[in-house]
C-alpha cells in the first residue's frame, strides 16, 4: 500500500515537472519599454485598469496579467508604514502652507490665477491632499467596494430552496457585508472609489504639469537679473520633488498614458484663458515688478513674455502646440516609464 503510493506521488511529481518545463519553454518573453508603451494605448487598456497586459498571454491560466495590488500601491491605512505617512502629512501640509503663502503675498490677489505656475501648485497640492487623505482612512471598504456574488447557477436551483427563508437566501446568494480591510483584492468582485480615481489621475496632471512649469521657467523665464525667493524655489523645483516622491516612491502609482488627454484638456483650458486675455482689455497687473515672472519686456497685455499673442501669435501658437502635444506626452512617458519600477502586485 505506501509503495503504491510513494509510485503514485513519484508520477505525479514527474507530470508537474514536465508540465512546467513546457510552460517555462512556451512563455513569452519580456516585452520592450516602447512595446510596453505601445500597449497603454489598446483599447483594452482602461483608463483605470488594474491590469498590467505586457508580453503576456490572456488566454492561458497560469500566464495571465499581472494585478495591481490597489490597498499597497496607493498606502491605504492597513498597509502604510508609520515613517512614509509622517513623509506624507510633512509634504501635503508644507505644500498646502506654501499655497496659502503664495496667494497671501501676491500683490494682485484677483490675478494670481492667471499664471500656469500657480495652476500647477494648485494641482500639486490638491494630488497632495488625495493621497494623504487616502493614507488615513481608517476604513478600505470607503475606497474599494467588494461585493462576493454566488455562482449563478447556484442561486435558487431546487424546490427546496423556495422554503429558505428571506435572511437564509440573502445570507447565501446575495451581497455580503463589506469588511473593513480588503485582504485580497480582486478586480472583478472590487470596485474603485471616485476618491481613488481622482488621486489616480490627478498624479499625472500634477507630475506633468510640475515639470513643465519648472522646465519652462528655469529655460525660457529665468534670467541673472531674477530675483530668486522662496516661492521661486517651491514652485518651480521643491514642490515637483514632493509630488514625484510621493507618487513614484511612496504610492507607486501605475501611471497609465491615457490620462494624457486630461492633461492635454486642462492645458489648452489655460491656452485658451491666455488668448481671451490677451485679446481683451485686460493687462498684466505684474508689469515692471522684480518679482514676478513677466519681466519689463513682455507686452502690457501678456501674462508672459514667451506667449504674446497680441504681438507674437505665431511664435505663440507653435509654443503651445510643442508643449501639450510634444513636451507633455513625452514627460508623462518618462513618469509612466518610471512607475514600471517596482509595481506592487497581488500575489
Amino acid at each position: 500500500y505506501i509503495e503504491s503510493h510513494l509510485k503514485f506521488a513519484e508520477r505525479l511529481h514527474k507530470m508537474n515537472g514536465n508540465e512546467e518545463a513546457a510552460e517555462a519553454g512556451s512563455a513569452q518573453p519580456s516585452l520592450s519599454s516602447f512595446a510596453k508603451w505601445k500597449n497603454e494605448w489598446r483599447t483594452q487598456t482602461l483608463f483605470f485598469d488594474v491590469r498590467d497586459n505586457y508580453g503576456l498571454d490572456n488566454n492561458r491560466a497560469s500566464n495571465g496579467p499581472n494585478i495591481i495590488d490597489i490597498p499597497s500601491t496607493f498606502c491605504f491605512s492597513s498597509t502604510v508604514g508609520f515613517n512614509v505617512l509622517i513623509a506624507k502629512a510633512v509634504w501635503c501640509t508644507w505644500t498646502v502652507a506654501t499655497l496659502i503663502y503664495a496667494i497671501v503675498d501676491a500683490l494682485y490677489k484677483s490675478y494670481w490665477l492667471a499664471f500656469l505656475s500657480n495652476w500647477s501648485l494648485v494641482f500639486a497640492t490638491f494630488y497632495l491632499i488625495c493621497s494623504f487623505v487616502v493614507s488615513i482612512l481608517p476604513s478600505d471598504s470607503s475606497l474599494l467596494r467588494t461585493t462576493t456574488m454566488s455562482h449563478p447557477n447556484e442561486i435558487i436551483s431546487n424546490d427546496d430552496d423556495n422554503h429558505k427563508s428571506h435572511d437564509e437566501r440573502t445570507n447565501n446568494n446575495y451581497e455580503q457585508p463589506q469588511q473593513d480591510q480588503v485582504e485580497h483584492f480582486d478586480p472583478q468582485t472590487t470596485k474603485i472609489s471616485p476618491l481613488l480615481k481622482i488621486t489616480w489621475v490627478s498624479f499625472a496632471v500634477a507630475s506633468t504639469f510640475q515639470c513643465v512649469t519648472t522646465i519652462l521657467y528655469w529655460l525660457l523665464i529665468y534670467d541673472s537679473d531674477t530675483q530668486i525667493t522662496y516661492l521661486t524655489l517651491m514652485l518651480h523645483g521643491i514642490v515637483n520633488i514632493f509630488v514625484l516622491v510621493d507618487g513614484l516612491l511612496s504610492n507607486k502609482i501605475p501611471v497609465r498614458m491615457k490620462h494624457v488627454l486630461v492633461v492635454a484638456v486642462l492645458s489648452l483650458c489655460w491656452v485658451f484663458w491666455s488668448v481671451l486675455h490677451d485679446l481683451s482689455s485686460l493687462s498684466n497687473p505684474n508689469l515692471g515688478d522684480s518679482s514676478s515672472e513677466v519681466g519689463d519686456s513682455a507686452d502690457d497685455d501678456a501674462i508672459y513674455s514667451t506667449i504674446r499673442w497680441n504681438h507674437e501669435p505665431l511664435s505663440a501658437a507653435i509654443l503651445s502646440f510643442l508643449v501639450i502635444f510634444i513636451v507633455e506626452p513625452l514627460l508623462l512617458s518618462l513618469i509612466w516609464l518610471c512607475s514600471l519600477r517596482n509595481r506592487r502586485y497581488v500575489q
